[in-house]
């Protein structure tokens, strides 16, 4: 039909311009999935974009099409159901290439969830995986008795024959044009602060991320794509022909990947470079030298090493420096700023806990009361708007227009140092305001300590008490570490006793739970600490207002261990 895109034409944009230019210069495998057994080249990622988008094309309502065969601006999004890993590729591109916006999609949604998304998102289109084709179907049965019609489509891979890019007429439709402010992206925040938000952001948010990337680099992806630090690099990476290699999220996976040589970029969260930390202990360590040096050298042999999602302890920051002469970038982000923020460079000072560096170019950071207070961001990726909440959206940007995070730092030299989040990170205790990120610091440094957060546990009499949820280590060695000078095993009177010398008595914890075998800390994807869901679980009140057993609490009528007073001890009153 004249004045339509034909199958092997995309849209006019900086995303399949920069798509087309790349899969022309580069032939090597670009994704490598052992989860789908794809290692696709760009003639076989651009094959099975075609043949999907051909699909979504075929089925969705010919009313919600252009002349163009584009999603109309009023209808832009689709939602993607699948895993993080090929089929999210594919999906996303394939959305992306008919003008839309992608939303993904835990693929534990219940039905009725996604027709709570469906509502606020005003579509009724489900991209999946062939795996959750199933599921797609169950919420369109749902959907069909609620009165709407669900369109589902399912991802093509491997579809025969692959293109040859070279002499392919795969080409840009001039005038196929979108709009850089139409979406592109919606991602739902992590709901460790409150409920979970719709992040719309639009498509130019892609226009420039493959310039943190080239041919050369190999990333391991294994981040949940439910989360920005693990959807972006599935973008960046094909827009870039770097080879995008999925893994799962295992310490001892990582480290035989890293064996094996090439990998020069590796992110992920303060839990996962713990636990690698914790297998080159007890797995790596005791290697012959010749043997353990491989492992080492292709850890210094990273380009990139960022830690994000959270803030990582200085004794797990001091490893990857000093022993294995690696550092970690600790980075600071979140969903609404495209995922750039700050990170530390190399001359950020070593000894400045809790410190998350300086702005990325084309960013402008500043403080709500100058060298301190909430910071506030504004750069061209930040988000556009909240998904059907103007007035969310209007109640999180300044008149100026930066965004305001709802996060606290302070400034020390050039750096910005982290204090915590306004809603989740302090707590008060008998009219002290203390913040828990201090306080769980300092106790993911003892060195009996697996894993661990800290909370305000509520407490009628005081508020709250600092609770600490923790996991003891279980080695000999460990053990003996946290054994104290009568001989006594880890209890609330160690901990304290441990962090006494770090910590004023007022934020010392009040309450210990610790985790039995079967049980975990509540995280998000991102694994983030689900503060408000940990407390419900592990300190819940009895009827009579007390924190129930098997918790461990301190008799705050008890007198302190004499010593030495430090400075401040009691808030300095």
């Amino acid at each position: 039909m004249p004045g339509t895109t034909t199958l092997g034409d995309f849209p006019n944009e900086p995303i399949f311009v920069q798509l087309l230019r790349v899969s022309r210069e580069v032939s090597h495998v670009i994704v490598q999935d052992p989860q789908t057994d794809v290692e696709a080249d760009y003639g076989q990622f651009l094959a099975d974009l075609l043949q999907t988008r051909k699909g979504l094309q075929e089925s969705v309502p010919g009313s919600l099409l252009d002349g163009k065969r584009l999603l109309r601006e009023d209808n832009p999004y689709v939602f993607l159901l699948t895993d993080g890993n090929y089929n999210f590729i594919v999906g996303a591109f394939s959305i992306l290439s008919v003008g839309g916006a992608f939303v993904p999609l835990s693929t534990q949604v219940l039905p009725e969830e996604a027709l709570h998304f469906s509502r606020r998102c005003k579509s009724a289109v489900i991209v999946t995986s062939r795996e959750y084709l199933p599921l797609a179907r169950e919420i369109q049965q749902y959907g069909a008795s609620q009165g709407v019609e669900w369109t589902v489509v399912e991802i093509c891979i491997k579809s025969l024959p692959s293109l040859d890019t070279s002499v392919s007429p795969l080409r840009i439709d001039e005038s196929a044009t979108i709009s850089p402010r139409r979406p592109g992206m919606v991602l739902f925040t992590s709901g460790t602060s409150g409920p979970p938000k719709g992040v719309v952001h639009s498509r130019s948010v892609f226009y420039e991320i493959h310039t943190t990337s080239s041919p050369s680099e190999v990333c391991l992806s294994h981040r949940h794509h439910l989360w920005i630090g693990g959807a972006m690099p599935m973008i960046r990476h094909p827009l870039a022909g770097g080879r995008l290699e999925m893994i799962k999220p295992d310490a001892g996976r990582l480290w035989e990947r890293l064996h094996k040589g090439g990998v020069t970029i590796l992110a992920g969260t303060p839990r996962l470079w713990s636990q690698m930390m914790e297998y080159f202990q007890s797995h790596i360590q005791g290697l012959p030298a010749a043997e353990r040096e491989i492992y080492v050298s292709a850890a210094r042999n990273l380009r990139v090493a960022h830690v994000g999602g959270g803030m990582p302890h200085q004794s797990l920051l001091r490893f990857w420096r000093d022993d294995l002469r690696r550092p970690l970038t600790v980075s600071y982000g979140a969903t609404e700023l495209g995922g750039r923020g700050l990170k530390c460079t190399p001359d950020t000072p070593v000894d400045i806990e809790r410190c998350i560096g300086r702005a990325h170019p084309k960013i402008t950071v500043r403080l709500s009361d100058g060298d301190h207070g909430e910071i506030q961001i504004k750069s061209a990726n930040l988000f556009s708007h909240y998904l059907g909440d103007e007035a969310a959206t209007r109640a999180v940007f300044t008149e100026d227009g930066f965004y305001k995070t709802g996060d606290v730092a302070h400034v020390v030299g050039k750096d910005y140092v982290f204090d915590g989040r306004l809603s989740a990170e302090f707590t008060k205790f008998r009219g002290w305001q203390i913040s828990i990120l201090e306080v769980e610091l300092r106790l993911l440094e003892l060195p009996f300590i697996r894993e661990g957060c800290i909370l305000g546990a509520p407490e009628p009499d005081n508020g709250t008490r600092v609770a600490a949820l923790v996991r003891f280590k279980s080695s000999k060695a460990s053990s003996a570490c946290a054994t104290g000078a009568n001989g006594s095993q880890p209890s609330l009177q160690l901990l304290r006793e441990s962090l006494a010398a770090e910590l004023p008595v007022y934020m010392l914890p009040t309450a210990l739970r610790v985790l039995g075998e079967d049980e975990e800390i509540p995280r998000t994807a991102s694994h983030k600490v689900i503060r408000s869901k940990a407390i419900e679980q592990y300190f819940p009140l009895t009827e009579s207002g007390e924190i129930a057993e098997p918790v461990e609490l301190w008799d705050l009528g008890k007198s302190e261990p004499s010593g030495p007073r430090k400075i401040w001890e009691w808030g300095g009153l």
